[in-house]
């Protein structure tokens, strides 16, 4: 089956050293979710280096930085293929 999003990530405004989670989530259940930050692919648990947390379902940024403020993308991807979700737009406030 070709994934299709049942959540995609909004966009945020969040003021720097704030907390900001963004929620991705596709079907089938067996999608395999990544993320990216500005077209670049994110390690699968996150990037301790950028301060970012990839969990099930979501993306947590405990502390934003000018680092992690930027275009996230989430990608679900199957045997069939993948398709990305619309971007998220995280801004400082």
């Amino acid at each position: 089956d070709v994934p299709i999003f049942t959540e995609e990530p909004l966009s945020v405004v969040q003021k720097l050293g704030g907390s900001v989670t963004l929620r991705c989530s596709a079907l089938p259940n067996h999608v395999n979710i990544s993320w990216r930050l500005n077209g670049r692919e994110l390690p699968n648990g996150g990037d301790e280096a950028l301060g970012v947390l990839v969990r099930p379902g979501s993306l947590y940024i405990p502390s934003l930085t000018n680092l992690t403020v930027g275009r996230y993308q989430c990608v679900a991807t199957t045997s069939v293929g993948s398709c990305a979700s619309v971007p998220a737009n995280v801004t400082a406030a």
